[in-house]
């Protein structure tokens, strides 16, 4: 039988990514974006398949609920909240309306669209799915919105699992940093985060398409370097919240030449977050050690460090 898919944030990155990989499955596709169908040039959306609606409006829910009726798809069996949105500056200089939309998004929307779908998706002990991030446990400056946001989801997934129980799986993925085109969106320079040699969107699909169709729950971080970080945040949050302050402050270390330099260990420096966390340390004047099975990504890093200074 023929599965019904649903996929937020359809139109590009990872969800235009996991689309075509149900496409090519033959799976029946419901996809959510807020462009026009007339702007998405690709064969994929058609008035069958696609939903136009805003997620930072909060009738959206509604208007899915309601395009579902009218085409008479009474089941889903996977939901995939992938739709967010991001910001990247202090917490002082968001504006009130960008914070309202990023809380709406990420996380009044996905909780909604739930509430509104969970008969269709309880009917066939379906799979509900939230694209989260391993952020949600590394408290970081200039990313405090979307980190909390991220968190928030965790925590909805997760009480809703044990109140599902056998009525539906509830997955939470972790896909750390991707090259998706958001760090360009929000302002991130090259400098700042050299996003353009994040893993492609569309390995990383391949990835989560994966896990989902082992159609099980729980909380799955994707790749070694992620996993470490997430356990890192979980099991070790005094000291990581420590070490991220320090981080957000090398001024402070900086200005202490004479003085023993911190020394620091990361994990899977050589791509994505671990990369990251490797370069803002050794900013904040910190003696990075960092360890990664792929030798040219790590030293690629390590290069970085030297020309920072």
């Amino acid at each position: 039988m023929m599965k019904t898919v649903l996929i937020t944030g359809a139109t590009s990155g990872l969800g235009l990514e996991m689309a075509r990989l149900y496409h090519q499955q033959g799976a029946r596709l419901v996809l959510i974006g807020r462009r026009p169908l007339a702007q998405l040039q690709e064969d994929l959306f058609t008035e069958e398949r696609y939903c136009q609606v805003d997620l930072g409006l909060p009738e959206a829910a509604e208007v899915i609920k309601n395009w579902l009726d009218e085409r008479a798809i009474e089941t889903v069996d996977v939901l995939i909240h992938n739709a967010a949105v991001g910001y990247y500056g202090t917490v002082a200089d968001q504006p009130t309306p960008s914070m309202a939309q990023l809380i709406q998004v990420n996380v009044k929307a996905p909780i909604a669209v739930t509430h509104a779908l969970l008969p269709r998706v309880t009917a066939v002990r379906g799979q509900l799915v939230f694209v989260g991030s391993v952020a949600s446990v590394l408290p970081t400056a200039e990313y405090v919105t979307y980190t909390a946001s991220k968190a928030a989801l965790d925590g909805f997934a997760r009480s809703l699992r044990i109140e599902l129980g056998e009525q539906a799986s509830v997955l939470v993925l972790h896909p750390g940093a991707t090259h998706t085109g958001m760090h360009e969106k929000i302002g991130i320079s090259r400098e700042k985060l050299n996003w353009e040699k994040f893993p492609a969107a569309a390995v990383v699909a391949q990835h989560m398409v994966a896990v989902i169709e082992r159609g099980k729950g729980g909380r799955v971080a994707l790749g070694l370097g992620n996993k470490l970080l997430r356990r890192v945040g979980l099991t070790a949050g005094a000291i990581v919240e420590r070490m991220m302050r320090l981080a957000a402050r090398p001024e402070r270390h900086l200005a202490q030449e004479n003085s023993k330099r911190p020394h620091v260990v990361i994990t899977g420096v050589a791509e994505g977050i671990g990369k990251e966390l490797a370069l803002r340390f050794a900013w904040a004047g910190f003696e990075v050690t960092g360890v990664d099975v792929n030798v040219g990504g790590a030293l690629e890093t390590k290069r970085q460090i030297a020309q920072r200074g």
